[in-house]
């Protein structure tokens, strides 16, 4: 191919050394955990209240937070709005509200680290390269290269394939469970994970065998997700028959999954592949010192990265959006990863078929992780609260009167509906998918009146800022009309409400999060009727994401039209 370059196939990604299991605490394996020893503050030096430096404290807070949802509610009840604490062996301040998240997020985010915040199993088994745990420039130039995967055009490609995976999922619904007992939450994720593997990697439910091909990938997916909130499983090691080598297993599977659907959309020769979007990693490092070569390249000089040439799409986007680089990807596919592929910069430099996976894998656990539990959350509320069912009906009548009763959801309609965003807002306030966001300080700062050391742990209480009564009216209340016009709580500050986080951190996904649960949420009003199954447990429970502890059950579940 012109211009390519021939390098052997991508390495197998399941060459990893096995973990060994070491003793408890001892330092080689605090290093393997990412944990730390006590950090010896500087004199003068004034922190927050809170357990934080023996072994004991340790364990207790620990075992307390993986066990309670309300651990950051009581100890702020015992210590004050800041508190320090020890998770895993991490010296960690846990702070909350507007002027903590505007602090971390924007004002000092420099000053903290993202990649290092993070819990160990993360890094551990989503990688380190991906856009979510990248830092500084190299998290930059990721996010400037995919944005065009997230925004206008690329949403209005995407909407069609959104709703008919939710027609798909309605019927099955229907047809598979005949008015049983349906979880929700089960449910909710089996259907965003098809999603994010329509938009990202082109799944296509109607090849032969593709079924079956979904169902053990979001198997997969839940193993991994299980994973990620298993310390001790990561504790215990990676040996024959460990659930440390089932998570890494079904990590691996899937990766090689994505590295195939690469290969497969480059063209085999035997052993080889023509590699027309990249030259290969080891050649390109130098070009950004070791970090993330491709995506370096992708902006330099430019400023932004171009795609490739190629034919033009078969569907008619309009004038507006020819020239954006989603609409010229279908030399590799309509999709995230197509897009992917395609960019380069002038010199030809683009992503290794590593690299590709590498970024794929978190974007699809974040891509289906937080939709599917917001939708879980907002459907648990128009269901429970009859009022809020009326309002939320009423809306979706008016649109589809004013679409000749047509009950199809429309794209533009996605636009006319305050009350469903509302809806939508109100049930990420109360159950925020991430609890936390976690970061590492690698400067000594200040924040109020305390001293923030390098070396600890800072984490954002997102589900505690929710609460707050100074920004919001009554806290405990479901209330979507506080989101509404005239009425709108987050004016008091755009750092009170932070589903999606805030600053250059912010969820690069959020938009499509939303299009996708007004679809879905639209099409189950207009045309679905169920019941709630009595005597559900639906408090918060925050991990892996927040979601209700039942997964909320619904029963005589039918499509009305």
């Amino acid at each position: 191919t012109s211009g390519g370059v021939r390098m052997k196939r991508a390495p197998s990604l399941r060459n990893r050394e096995e973990v060994k299991t070491v003793r408890f605490l001892s330092p080689e394996w605090k290093k393997q955990m990412g944990m730390s020893d006590p950090v010896k503050l500087k004199e003068g030096m004034i922190v927050p209240p809170g357990r934080c430096d023996g072994p004991l404290d340790i364990l207790i807070e620990t075992v307390d937070f993986l066990n309670n949802a309300d651990f950051s509610k009581r100890r702020i009840g015992e210590h004050g709005s800041m508190f320090r604490t020890n998770i895993g062996a991490r010296p960690t301040i846990v702070i909350h509200g507007p002027e903590a998240n505007e602090f971390v997020m924007q004002t000092e985010e420099k000053k903290f680290e993202w990649k290092r915040g993070w819990p160990p199993t993360f890094p551990e088994l989503l990688g380190t390269e991906g856009l979510i745990f990248t830092d500084g420039e190299k998290h930059e130039i990721l996010r400037r290269l995919l944005l065009p995967a997230f925004k206008g055009p690329a949403l209005e490609f995407y909407f069609e394939k959104i709703r008919d995976i939710t027609d798909k999922y309605l019927a099955r619904w229907e047809g598979y469970y005949q008015g049983s007992e349906i979880q929700f939450l089960q449910e909710s994720k089996r259907l965003t994970f098809e999603v994010a593997a329509a938009l990202m990697l082109g799944y296509n439910s109607s090849k032969p065998g593709a079924e079956e091909e979904i169902n053990d990938l979001s198997e997969k997916f839940g193993v991994l997700a299980d994973g990620l909130i298993s310390p001790f499983a990561m504790t215990i090691g990676d040996f024959p028959g460990s659930p440390w080598r089932n998570v890494l297993n079904a990590r691996d599977s899937l990766l090689q999954h994505i590295e195939d659907t690469i290969v497969e959309r480059l063209g085999n020769d035997d052993d080889e592949i023509d590699i027309v979007v990249n030259r290969h990693h080891a050649d390109a490092a130098a070009t950004t010192g070791g970090g993330s070569a491709a995506a370096g390249a992708a902006v330099a000089g430019s400023g932004s990265a171009e795609p490739a040439s190629s034919s033009s799409s078969s569907s008619s986007p309009s004038s507006s959006s020819e020239n954006d680089p989603f609409y010229n990807t279908a030399a590799y596919g309509r999709d995230l990863l197509g897009l992917m592929m395609a960019s380069r910069d002038d010199e030809g430099l683009g992503f290794s078929v590593e690299q590709l996976t590498a970024q794929i894998l978190p974007l699809m656990f974040g891509g289906h992780e937080t939709t599917s539990v917001l939708l879980c959350t907002a459907i648990m509320a128009v269901s429970t609260y009859p009022e809020i069912m009326e309002k939320a009906l009423e809306e979706q009548r008016r649109l589809v009167a004013e679409n000749g009763g047509d009950n199809a959801v429309t794209m533009d309609q996605l636009e006319n509906m305050p009350y469903m965003e509302a809806v939508l807002y109100e049930a990420m306030r109360l159950y925020p998918p991430a609890s936390y966001s976690f970061r590492y300080i690698t400067e000594d700062t200040k924040f109020k009146n305390y001293d923030l050391p390098a070396g600890y742990w800072v984490w954002v209480s997102i589900v505690e800022g929710h609460l707050d009564p100074s920004v919001f009216k009554n806290p405990n209340k479901f209330d979507p009309e506080r989101f509404l016009d005239g009425r709108d709580e987050r004016e008091a500050s755009r750092f009170a409400f932070i589903p999606f986080g805030a600053g250059p951190r912010k969820c690069i996904g959020a938009a499509l999060s939303l299009m996708e649960a007004k679809t879905v949420m639209a099409s189950l009003l207009r045309r679905c009727s169920w019941d709630t199954v009595p005597g559900q447990d639906l408090s918060y429970t925050p991990l892996p994401s927040g979601h209700p502890k039942d997964g909320f059950k619904v029963t005589n579940f039918k499509v009305l039209a």
